[in-house]
């Protein structure tokens, strides 16, 4: 059964399915790892607010030499999303500026991205043992780089380790389901909400069907 994290949840299939194996889906594990990421731009953001940092880039253009960190750090939100490889030139010019101004973003990036080379495909069906061994140096990492945010992530892992792994025996993920449910909250957005629920039902299933 795959889940996410709920105590609840997980109660309910252990009770109901008490010879079920529950794997914590890798799309819950990811988030919690992408949102601690931008926790870290987010502080180095307010910091530079505070400190009123307005360091100019230098860049090769009138455009880049006007750019501050605060607006550099604003700039780089969806890149970090990307793997390293998918960079455009000018996203790699202006990480690379801003890896030597926060370290930080740096360490929590290549933590990040390892996490998700991790999570990579290729590893279903590879030793359980080899792909734990991975994992507490992971884990490791993030005790040595100190950074708050991974740590909670951290924590949270080692509390979930068995089912986390269970995800490499099979590639158990309920993505489409994340997917369909991602589609219906923007329907109840673009709505403000729903005041008649059987017209909202009969849309979601005309709109699936």
């Amino acid at each position: 059964v795959s889940c996410d994290m709920s105590p609840s949840y997980k109660k309910f299939c252990k009770d109901m399915f008490p010879n079920t194996q529950l794997v914590i889906d890798k799309f819950h594990v990811v988030k919690h790892l992408m949102d601690a990421l931008q926790q870290v731009r987010k502080q180095l953001k307010i910091k530079c607010l505070n400190d009123e940092k307005t360091i100019v880039h230098s860049g090769t253009t009138e455009q880049k030499r006007q750019w501050s960190d605060i607006e550099l750090l604003e700039r780089s939100r969806y890149v970090l999303f990307k793997m390293q490889s998918e960079w455009e030139e000018d996203e790699t010019e202006m990480m690379e500026y801003l890896f030597v101004q926060f370290p930080d973003l740096q360490t929590a990036y290549n933590l990040t991205q390892k996490l998700r080379l991790w999570y990579n495909g290729k590893n279903i069906g590879k030793s359980i043992d080899l792909l734990e061994q991975k994992l507490y140096n992971w884990c490791d990492d993030v005790s040595q780089s100190k950074i708050g945010a991974f740590r909670a992530v951290r924590k949270m892992i080692e509390k979930h380790q068995d089912d986390i792994i269970n995800y490499f025996k099979e590639g158990q993920t309920n993505a489409k389901a994340e997917n369909i449910n991602g589609k219906i909250q923007r329907i109840l957005a673009n709505n403000f909400g729903i005041k008649d629920r059987d017209f909202f039902l009969y849309r979601v299933s005309g709109y699936f069907a």
